[in-house]
């Protein structure tokens, strides 16, 4: 492995597989391992893969779709994506709202879509 590349290889190590190595105090020589930020439990897909499962969340998927056609940037600046994001949690907080005084959400529109054979 290229000397250049440790640093990222300790980053990619410490935040998805084993997590920080720490030492408990100064004065002792124990040291343990944080776990990891986003354990391989989270990303890995090997398994799923294997058994023919789902290897994305549709609900997640359609919600990144949703708000990338709210932002309509491809590399927004921070300032937009928090005026996007406040927005956009307005909405759903109205949604919310509706849902608790029991009022029915709007219907999904139907899209007709005609196939040429």
């Amino acid at each position: 492995m290229p000397q250049e590349a440790n640093e990222l290889m300790e980053y990619f190590d410490s935040t998805y597989i084993g997590g920080r190595i720490i030492k408990n105090n100064t004065r002792s020589n124990v040291i343990r391992r944080t776990p990891a930020a986003f354990p391989p439990s989270v990303w890995n897909v090997h398994e799923v893969t294997l058994n023919d499962g789902q290897r994305t969340n549709n609900q997640t998927e359609g919600w990144n779709h949703r708000f990338s056609k709210l932002v309509n940037r491809s590399h927004p600046s921070i300032w937009l994506l928090i005026e996007k994001m406040r927005l956009k949690l307005g909405v759903d907080e109205v949604k919310i709202g509706q849902r608790d005084i029991g009022q029915p959400l709007p219907k999904k529109k139907c899209i007709l879509v005609c196939k040429k054979n």
